[in-house]
């Protein structure tokens, strides 16, 4: 009797929580339908401690859509705050940082600031934090601006990158791992911060290498090979011969590896580093 009773208080449980998430869908969908109506009282949207995290979460996405030049900076504040305030809430906290993101996109004259931000939460003492943070520079600015660099936008990505390279011998998710390897790779051959530090980071990661995650396995791999072609091999031999006996040290690492898409990936990348004019066309 005791164990039915529990299972129908679990069902009731999912069913409400189903309800709810059907109900908060349909606030979220009528807001962003009605945009123009609902800016106005977009204060009515702000999180209060005592909403449950679905409904913090409703509340973030109805925010981030009725983003406008108007409101933007007072939703970054905002945005900023739930940062500071619900740490506990990872989900929460998670969604905020991405929130951000999503509003340097939907406004792009705030992109600067918003990347302002969220390279000063890569100093947060919440690895957590700065995970995240890291995986929003890359997915939904950095990535997204790479053919639009002017003078400005090229000095915040430098100090990104310095910030970045300094985090990797502490952050530990493979996720935020791989994506400071991706920035380094996609701008060691576009700017001179990521050049300088490129090498450095690629001699780290070859001495982790058998202990990292598969992911960062295969962004180490590519990181290595676009490195290798960044370098003038006569202007700077010195530098060329050290790049290359890494990264034969992370393709021989690779082929004795567990996982086949890295022994692929290794295998694949040491053959085409053999044809260099092969080798432009495909990383270029």
């Amino acid at each position: 009797e005791d164990s039915e009773e529990e299972d129908s208080e679990e069902e009731d449980e999912s069913e409400s929580d189903e309800i709810l998430d059907n109900e908060a869908n349909t606030y979220d969908a009528i807001a962003t339908d009605f945009r123009e109506v609902f800016r106005p009282y977009i204060k009515s949207f702000f999180v209060k401690h005592t909403d449950c995290t679905l409904i913090r979460l409703v509340k973030l996405r109805i925010l981030t859509n009725l983003s406008s030049s108007v409101n933007v900076n007072q939703i970054l504040r905002e945005l900023q705050a739930y940062i500071a305030i619900y740490v506990d809430d990872i989900e929460f906290v998670s969604a905020s940082i991405h929130a951000i993101g999503r509003c340097a996109v939907i406004v792009k004259e705030v992109a600067h600031l918003c990347l302002n931000g969220l390279t000063k939460l890569l100093s947060n003492n919440n690895e957590h934090i700065v995970s995240e943070a890291i995986v929003v520079l890359r997915s939904q600015i950095i990535n997204k601006k790479i053919n639009e660099l002017d003078e400005s936008h090229e000095q915040m990505v430098s100090t990104v990158i310095k910030q970045v390279t300094k985090l990797l011998p502490t952050v530990t998710a493979p996720q935020a791992r791989a994506t400071i390897i991706w920035i380094l790779a996609e701008f060691c051959d576009k700017n001179s911060t990521a050049a300088k530090c490129a090498p450095n980071v690629l001699r780290l990661i070859a001495k982790s290498i058998c202990q990292e995650d598969n992911f960062v396995k295969l962004q180490a791999l590519t990181f290595s090979s676009k490195l290798l072609l960044s370098l003038d091999k006569e202007k700077k031999a010195d530098l060329y011969n050290k790049v290359r006996l890494l990264a034969n040290y992370t393709f021989s690492v690779a082929k004795y590896d567990k996982d086949h898409d890295v022994r692929d990936r290794g295998r694949f990348l040491k053959k085409l580093l053999e044809d260099e004019q092969l080798c432009a066309k495909v990383f270029q």
